[in-house]
């Protein structure tokens, strides 16, 4: 690697560049184009078959537009702007919504035009290569320019006169063409090692769900003698095991559906738990609201949540149930109550680990014919299918469960940590290239993927 003379750059987000580097203001080296508000394109207008693409932002998948998720606008639409009818090697931004998501038209398979929440850069002068600015704007400097800009307030959407402010380093175009080089083979070598990881990630899912499935339908003894359970989509079970519907194991409430007055205080108040509180299994008490004394006794006489008992959203994502593991009282809202804590008939764990279970999950899509099923009523929850073993086999099937879910956790985590290592570094390697501080040679370029 060079060694780097560097020198102040005298702009705040880009720090030291090399010292015979300069800076560039956008506007005054790319056109920057976007659809204006008066050309009224509404949602209604969108189709999905056609012969000119409209992008949105909401296609942009890994720097690229992905044509397949584009929508389509009639052919007057489309000739409406000619500034912003694209062209290969344009770079897009996304400017409203999340802002500053980047795509390179590196292909254009139909004629395509932008929406009003996006804008198109492109090269005004042979000063840059739109390649390298591409590689500007996916690196940090950019977001750091935003963060710059805001000075004390809140950006939600990105003006055309901000945009046009922002400063890059800028080195010759041989370089620009040496670094780009280098960063399309190094992070297509680092993304394809996170996408191997995340596919172990995928496998690791699977294995948890297949030993969670097997333990709470067969049971942990291979050998044991099975019986058939009369439903179809259970099939075998073991023969001392019970199948009747949960309404006759377990007392089953739900919150209140009512929306009371918040109170800006947590100090003399309960926390009011809604189904956006519950997420992965856990109950987030961080973000949670706050009710008086008046409407959590009125509530907690209709759902008297217990430590050990256990919570499941009704409305969203169905089936992401937590064990409640703290004894001060809370209400709920929309959330469905499993009354675990004082029960005889099975273990808080064995009915988390069952209510998690594919074969619910599975009841779940029975009962919503295949369809997405927005709110799940006591009526469906009172009547899912239970597999009941005694509660001596159920502790044996808890501790089974921990121990490998806890192991599977535990390799899960460190691939996650490793996953987070490889886009730190990518992230740190491509801030180098492009402010300099690593500067490139061409035998740093591997040959090939």
């Amino acid at each position: 690697m060079i060694n780097v003379d560097l020198k102040d750059s005298g702009i705040e987000w880009i720090g030291k560049i090399p010292k015979d580097w300069g800076v560039r203001t956008l506007k005054r080296t790319a056109f920057i184009h976007g659809r204006i508000g008066w050309q009224g394109l509404t949602s209604e207008e969108y189709l999905d078959e056609g012969n000119y693409y409209l992008v949105t932002g909401t296609e942009f998948e890994d720097g690229k537009v992905n044509w397949n998720d584009c929508h389509y606008v009639e052919r007057d639409r489309f000739q409406q702007d000619i500034k912003i009818q694209l062209k290969s090697d344009d770079v897009l931004i996304t400017k409203d919504g999340t802002i500053g998501k980047i795509a390179l038209i590196d292909s254009l398979p139909k004629p395509a035009t932008l929406n009003s929440g996006v804008f198109v850069t492109r090269v005004r002068n042979k000063e840059f290569i739109p390649i390298f600015f591409y590689w500007i704007l996916i690196s940090d400097l950019f977001p750091q320019f935003i963060e710059y800009s805001k000075v004390g307030t809140t950006i939600n959407h990105l003006y055309q006169k901000t945009f046009e402010c922002f400063i890059y380093p800028l080195p010759s175009l041989y370089e620009q063409k040496l670094i780009s080089a280098y960063l399309d083979k190094i992070t297509a070598i680092i993304d394809k090692a996170v996408s191997v990881k995340k596919k172990q990630l995928e496998k690791l899912e699977e294995l948890k769900k297949s030993i969670i499935y097997k333990a709470v339908t067969k049971g942990l003894d291979d050998s044991v003698e099975m019986k058939d359970s009369s439903i179809e989509w259970i099939g075998e079970i073991p023969k001392g095991w019970e199948i009747k519907k949960l309404k006759y194991y377990i007392e089953i409430k739900d919150g209140t559906h009512d929306t009371p007055t918040y109170e800006e205080t947590s100090v003399g108040n309960y926390p009011f738990v809604t189904s956006k509180d519950i997420t992965n299994n856990e109950i987030d008490f961080s973000a949670v609201k706050y009710i008086n004394s008046d409407y959590h006794d009125n509530y907690y006489k209709r759902s008297n949540v217990m430590k050990d008992d256990i919570i499941m959203p009704m409305i969203g994502t169905i089936g992401n149930s937590a064990i409640v593991k703290k004894e001060e009282p809370f209400s709920i809202k929309n959330v469905a109550l499993f009354k675990t804590s004082k029960n005889e008939f099975t273990s808080t764990k064995y009915l988390f680990y069952f209510l998690e279970s594919e074969l619910n999950k599975t009841q779940f899509e029975i009962i919503s014919k295949g369809g997405v099923q927005e709110f799940v009523s006591l009526t469906i929850l009172r009547n899912l299918y239970f597999l009941k073993p005694k509660i001596k086999e159920q502790k044996l099937i808890v501790a089974y469960l921990d121990q490998k879910t806890s192991e599977i956790d535990s390799v899960f985590e460190k691939i996650t940590l490793q996953i987070e290592k490889l886009k730190d570094y990518k992230k740190s390697l491509i801030h180098e290239c492009v402010t300099g501080k690593r500067r490139i040679t061409e035998t740093e370029i591997p040959e090939a993927v």
